[in-house]
């Protein structure tokens, strides 16, 4: 259902936020920062975001071969394994792969504790409030 599809969403993005900073990353407008800041800020998301996907994904390359390689598709290859770009006319098609994609087996995500309202606000991650 959409409340379930909605939910699952949010809960991935709340762990993100709250293991990587993730959203407080792509909200804030990073031009103005030095070279150092950058990268420092991203080490913090990258270590954090990358443990909760593998904490919630089991990601594979969708595709065995390397980037750069030709391949040839056919007609009755599943449509969602490849995106094709480019001049695309009729199968069988013949290109270069300029990303491997990806694919998982596992998904693992805590279940959603609180009402999911898909027509209105939810909180993604609470105020956190230091009481002194």
């Amino acid at each position: 259902s959409i409340v379930e599809e909605t939910g699952e969403a949010l809960i991935l993005l709340s762990l993100l936020q709250e293991k990587g900073r993730f959203l407080d990353y792509l909200m804030e407008d990073v031009n103005s920062f030095s070279a150092s800041r950058v990268a420092a800020a991203s080490r913090v998301v990258h270590q954090g975001c990358s443990a909760v996907i593998r904490e919630c994904l089991a990601l594979a390359p969708a595709h065995d071969g390397k980037e750069g390689e030709r391949i040839s598709i056919e007609a009755s290859t599943d449509p969602q394994q490849y995106r094709l770009i480019g001049k695309v006319q009729a199968p069988p098609f013949s290109g270069v792969v300029v990303h491997r994609g990806w694919k998982t087996s596992k998904l693992a995500l805590p279940r959603h504790t609180r009402p999911i309202d898909p027509a209105g606000e939810n909180v993604i991650t609470p105020v956190e409030v230091e009481v002194r």
